[in-house]
C-alpha cells in the first residue's frame, strides 16, 4: 500500500507539470492498485488527487478532461470490483465499527495528544513538525501533491482514531511523506554547509553520522538482547498440556498465533486488556466483571494463561479464576484452569 502511494505521488506530480497521458494512466493504476491492496490507501489517493486538481485552477477544463476521468476512473474500478462483488459488506462494518463508533475521539484533546506521542516514539516530534514547515516553504511543482499526502495521512488518522494511536505501522505512509517535505529543508541547508570551510563541514558530517547510526545502534541493541530460541520448544510444551477433550479459550500472545504456529493448538482469545478499552471507547459497559466473564467462557471447558502481564492487568479475571476453577496443569509461563469443574457448583 505505502509502495503504491509513493508511486502515485510521483505519476501525480509529473502528470500534473507534463499533462502527458502516460502519467495520467499510470496515476490511475498505481493508485487504484494502492487501493485494492488497501482501502485505506483511498484516504491518501483522493486527498492527493483532489489537491493536485484545486492546485490547476481549472476546474471547468479539468471537469471535461478525459485524462481525469481516466485517471479517476482507474483509480475506483479496481477496488471497485473487489470490494463490491468480493467483500460484500464488510467494509460497511468496518467503518461502523473503526471509525463512526470511535468518532467521540475527535473532539478529544488527549487522542490527538496520544497521537503526537506515538509519533514522537516512532520519528521524533521534531522531524515531524520540520516536515510540515518543509511543505509549507516549498516552492516546487510537487507542493500540491505533498500537501494533498499530508491531508491524507491526517484524514487516515481520524478514520482510524484507535489504530493510529496504538498501532505503529499505521504511521507508515508517514515515513515517505516526511522524507519527501523534509527535501525543501535540504535545499535550504546543504548550500549553506557547501559555503563553509572544510573544518565545518566534517564536524557537520559527524554530526550527521551521530544522529544515523545512534538510532541504528539502539535498535541493534534491542534485538541482541533478546533470545527466542527457547519459544518453538516452549509453546510445543504449552500445545501438548492443554486437553484435547474440550474447547479453550486464553489470554496468550499475538492472539494464539505462536500457539498454533509451534504448537500445533488453536484457541479463542479471551479479550485482554486492550481490547476491553478499546470496548470501553465503544460505549460497551463491561463493569459486571462476572457477568462478562460468564458470557466470554460460556461453551468453553478451558482457560489458558500464557500472556501473564495480562492477568496482572486484569485482578478480577485473576480473582475468579483462582477463587473457583481448579488448575489442571501448570508449568514456567503458562497455566490451564478448568472450567468444567467450578468450585460452587
Amino acid at each position: 500500500m505505502v509502495t503504491g502511494i509513493i508511486y502515485t505521488a510521483w505519476f501525480l506530480h509529473k502528470w500534473n507539470v507534463t499533462n502527458q497521458w502516460k502519467y495520467a494512466i499510470l496515476s490511475g493504476l498505481v493508485g487504484g492498485f494502492a487501493v485494492l491492496v488497501k482501502a485505506g490507501a483511498i484516504l491518501f489517493v483522493g486527498a492527493m488527487v483532489s489537491s493536485v486538481l484545486i492546485s490547476r485552477k481549472k476546474i471547468k477544463q479539468d471537469f471535461f478532461d478525459r485524462k481525469v476521468w481516466i485517471l479517476v476512473g482507474l483509480i475506483l474500478i479496481q477496488p471497485l470490483l473487489y470490494y463490491l462483488f468480493k467483500v460484500g459488506d464488510t467494509s460497511s462494518k468496518l467503518f461502523l465499527n473503526w471509525t463512526l463508533g470511535l468518532a467521540h475521539l475527535w473532539i478529544s484533546p488527549s487522542f490527538y495528544m496520544r497521537w503526537l506521542i506515538r509519533v514522537d516514539n516512532l520519528i521524533g516530534l521534531f522531524a515531524f513538525f520540520l516536515g510540515l514547515i518543509g511543505v509549507i516553504i516549498y516552492s516546487g511543482g510537487a507542493k500540491s501533491v505533498l500537501i494533498g499526502y499530508w491531508i491524507g495521512y491526517g484524514i487516515f488518522g481520524l478514520i482510524f482514531p484507535h489504530q493510529i494511536t496504538t498501532h505503529d505501522y499505521y504511521h507508515l505512509a508517514l515515513v515517505p511523506l516526511l522524507a519527501l517535505s523534509l527535501g525543501s529543508i535540504a535545499q535550504v541547508l546543504f548550500p549553506k554547509a557547501v559555503e563553509t570551510g572544510k573544518g565545518m563541514q566534517i564536524a557537520l558530517l559527524l554530526v550527521m553520522a551521530v544522529g544515523t547510526f545512534y538510532p541504528l545502534w539502539i535498535t541493534r541493541s534491542v534485538l541482541i538482547g533478546q533470545d527466542f530460541r527457547e519459544a518453538p520448544k516452549f509453546w510445543e510444551k504449552v500445545g501438548e498440556a492443554i486437553p484435547l477433550d474440550g474447547k479453550t479459550i486464553g489470554l496468550t500472545q499475538d492472539y494464539g498465533h505462536r500457539l498454533m504456529y509451534y504448537g500445533w493448538r488453536k484457541v479463542s482469545n479471551f479479550p485482554n486488556s486492550a481490547q476491553r478499552s478499546l470496548a470501553a471507547l465503544r460505549g460497551n459497559n463491561t463493569s459486571d466483571y462476572e457477568t462478562y466473564f460468564r458470557e466470554k467462557v460460556n461453551g468453553f471447558d478451558y482457560f489458558l494463561i500464557t500472556a501473564m502481564n495480562q492477568l496482572d492487568k486484569q485482578s478480577s479475571l485473576r480473582k475468579i479464576l483462582n477463587e473457583n476453577y481448579p488448575v489442571i496443569s501448570e508449568g514456567d509461563g503458562y497455566v490451564i484452569y478448568d472450567l468444567q469443574n467450578r468450585r460452587d457448583d
